[in-house]
């Protein structure tokens, strides 16, 4: 999978980074610029990053619900915890790894990043190999374990053009949607169960995920002459010259 910025220029953007922030000791006045500038070392849209993500928590006691807040996270991929200098590192990542477990199954990080700035402490949830450690001024010499970010945006963007074609693919199943919805007169609106199948396989998708260019593929999925099968080659697809491009 073709990664979002090379090596070198990833090496070079850690370099600057660690002489940025070194002697940072303070997380209520530099948290976020540091996760931010972390993640734009590997060409991460800021906008995919939610800050101060908000977690549902009942006390055990009062069965009271109260909001607890993740410092930094990417969904599926990493969560980030800072702390200020002098802070302990092992009670941020039991404090992180107590978040995950209040998260949706299809939000869980793969990895945990935890930091006080000077040094960062690597967790893999996927492999539970060692963790790894490393000082903010050995960064750009030890890069490597971080490397997974570089994918982050081509992954997230795989993933919505799949969810995309399968929504568009499985709407296109639908009576009237190739046209004619008001052609005649519908005394009744009945469902046999192939259309009844197909409804539920749409309301199963995560539509949270799923672009307005959705409509876009949807057309060009069904526009085709009444004698061919619908696909994206069709015959009056060439012939009226249309084709859908994103945006």
């Amino acid at each position: 999978m073709a990664v979002t910025v090379n090596f070198n220029t990833i090496r070079q953007r850690a370099s600057q980074f660690a002489k940025k922030f070194e002697g940072v000791t303070s997380e209520k006045s530099r948290d976020q610029d540091f996760m931010r500038g972390f993640c734009a070392l590997f060409g991460i849209n800021p906008s995919r990053i939610d800050w101060q993500f908000p977690l549902k928590e009942i006390n055990k006691v009062t069965k009271k619900t109260s909001t607890i807040w993740a410092d930094g996270f990417l969904r599926g991929t990493l969560l980030i915890e800072m702390k200020s200098a002098g802070k302990d590192l092992d009670e941020a990542y039991k404090q992180a790894s107590a978040y995950v477990l209040l998260m949706n199954e299809k939000d869980l990080p793969d990895y945990i990043l935890v930091s006080d700035f000077a040094n960062l402490h690597l967790y893999n949830r996927k492999t539970g190999v060692p963790r790894i450690e490393l000082k903010l001024a050995d960064l750009p010499q030890q890069i490597e374990p971080f490397l997974f970010l570089a994918n982050y945006e081509a992954i997230a963007i795989e993933q919505q053009e799949y969810v995309n074609k399968a929504a568009a693919e499985t709407l296109a199943k639908l009576p009237y949607i190739n046209g004619q919805l008001f052609a005649g007169n519908l005394a009744e609106c009945c469902f046999d169960e192939d259309v009844r199948k197909t409804l539920i396989e749409c309301a199963k998708l995560d539509w949270s995920q799923i672009s307005p260019a959705i409509f876009g593929s949807l057309f060009q999925g069904i526009m085709h002459f009444e004698d061919e099968t619908p696909t994206a080659r069709s015959k009056k697809r060439r012939e009226f010259g249309a084709h859908y491009t994103s945006e």
